[in-house]
Formats: C-alpha cells, structure tokens, sequence
C-alpha cells in the first residue's frame, strides 16, 4: 500500500482542548485512517513550522485526499499537507523512466 505523510500544524483551539482533556491523539488518528481504509504507520509531534507529522499507508491517493479533506475541514487545524512518499526501489524505476522522457524533451527556445 502507499505511504502517505501528513504534515500538521494545528490552530489554537486544538491545543486548548488538549489542554482541557488530555488525550494520546495518536489512538483517534488510528481511528480515523482505518475509516479511510488505511493504516497508522507512525504519529509524532515535533518542533518548528509543523506540529505532527502522521505517516499512514492509504489505498489510493483519493482516500489520502479524502482524510486530508476531513481533517482539513474540522476548524482545528491551520495548515495540512500532504504527500505520497517513494520507496528507493521505486525510485529506481522512477529514474529509469525520467532518463528516457528527458531525451525527447525540449526547453522553450530550441
């Protein structure tokens, strides 16, 4: 299955709740991506310009999109963005293919 990272910074209101009731969200975000149809891999908060960053392997990228939707859309979270992440044999294959579309491309000019 993909794996997809989720790069959170919350809005104020979430940490005024968890301050009210504390709680190990990482059980609520399992929770959430199993309704998704996929899988917690990881769940940690963090320092800097993003306060968690949740890894899950998701089906498909629309049941990514979707749970990026629905968390998005719950009023606690500032900003969210997500990314599908490429395993090193993948990217393997992924240059082999970048190496012969780059020999039929043109840069604008020539």
């Amino acid at each position: 299955m993909p794996k997809f990272a989720f790069l959170v910074s919350y809005a104020p209101s979430y940490w005024e709740g968890l301050l009210e009731q504390p709680s190990d969200r990482s059980v609520v975000t399992g929770e959430l991506i199993e309704q998704a149809g996929g899988t917690i891999v990881s769940f940690d908060y963090m320092f800097g310009e993003h306060d968690a960053l949740v890894v899950a392997e998701m089906p498909t990228s629309g049941a990514a999109a979707a749970l990026s939707i629905a968390v998005g859309s719950s009023g606690v979270i500032a900003n969210l963005s997500t990314h599908e992440l490429i395993a090193p044999t993948d990217m393997l294959q992924i240059l082999e293919k970048a190496k012969q579309v780059k020999s039929h491309y043109r840069p604008p000019g020539k």
